[in-house]
Parts: C-alpha cells; structure tokens; sequence
C-alpha cells in the first residue's frame, strides 16, 4: 500500500525538482543577475530604437529602384554626427518631426551651382554620372541654383516622379542602415 501511495502523491523531493526547473527556466540559475539583464536589454532597447535608430518603411516610388515601397529600414541618427553628407549619399529628412521622414540622394553640397534639364544633373556647370537611376528623363531647373552654406540639394533616384529641392542641414535626420 505504501507504493501505491507515493506514486499517487509525489513525494518532497520530486515536488522540489519540478518547480525548481520551472524556476530556474523562468529565472535562470541566478534570478536576480537575470532581472538586471532584462532591464539593461529593455532599456538598451529603448535607447537604441528611440534615439539612435529610427525605423521607417519605404511608400512610394520616389527612390525606386534603390528602395522599394514596403521595405523596411532604420535611419542612424549619428551617420552624420562627426561629418557632412557626402554627394551621392541616402539621406532622411524630416518634414514634421521624426513622424513623416523622406528618403533622397543628396546631389549638391553647400556652396555648389546646380542645375538639372530633363533629369540630368549637372554641378558647377559639368553634368555629373550617376550610377544609381535607370532613367534619365525627368524634371529641369528654371535657373541654376546656388546652394548656401548650409544647404543641401536632393532629389529621389526615380526622375520621372521625384522632385527635387534644397534643404537645409539641420532637416537631415540621419543615413538608412541599408
């Protein structure tokens, strides 16, 4: 009768082991070195997609063929921290805040001559290669434009579709990721 009882009813030792795994699973071996790692990944977390990385989602066809609508990435917000963006490079630019964000490539540096006609750049009066459209078609300035020291002009990869214009420094939030 006695066996019957203890594999009926566990015994001390078998009540101990089992909540002991789901202890040790819920909390590691050391529970509370396991907290302050869930609240240091938390708070890195945080950090990281608030101050650092912003996450956006491509729409529309404006950088079409480099980013496609739907795609998913993030901007580094310290790309630019120690430089300049540089001609050619992505840029994010915030319209309203981090909330609405565009992508464009940044084609003239501050104190440059721009000029486009029909999609074809041109800077300080020599059209430059651009490795990165597959159309050439597009847009045309009315005049040259003299960019200050302080302005950057963009425009998308998709010259049918993208219009460009200059912006000012400190609109650049950041560099996509990838």
């Amino acid at each position: 009768m006695s066996e019957i009882e203890t594999s009926i009813h566990p015994g001390p030792n078998e009540t101990e082991s089992s909540s002991g795994l789901w202890k040790r699973f819920l909390h590691g071996r050391a529970p509370g070195s396991t907290w302050i790692r869930i609240i240091g990944v938390a708070v890195g977390a945080v950090i990281l997609f608030k101050g650092i990385l912003i996450p956006i989602k491509v729409v529309g066809f404006s950088m079409f063929p480099t980013y496609k609508p739907g795609e998913i990435n993030y901007i580094n917000r310290f790309a630019f921290a120690k430089r300049d963006p540089q001609r050619g490079e992505v840029v994010s630019i915030g319209t309203t805040g981090r909330q609405v964000t565009i992508l464009k490539r940044v084609i003239g540096l501050p104190g440059d001559i721009v000029s486009m006609r029909k999609g074809v750049v041109s800077i300080n009066g020599a059209p430059i290669t651009e490795p990165y459209i597959e159309t050439k078609n597009g847009f045309s300035t009315r005049t040259p434009v003299q960019l200050e020291t302080d302005e950057y002009w963009v425009i998308g990869d998709n010259r049918m579709i993208s219009e460009f214009s200059k912006i000012h420094r400190r609109h650049i939030l950041g560099k996509p990721l990838f």
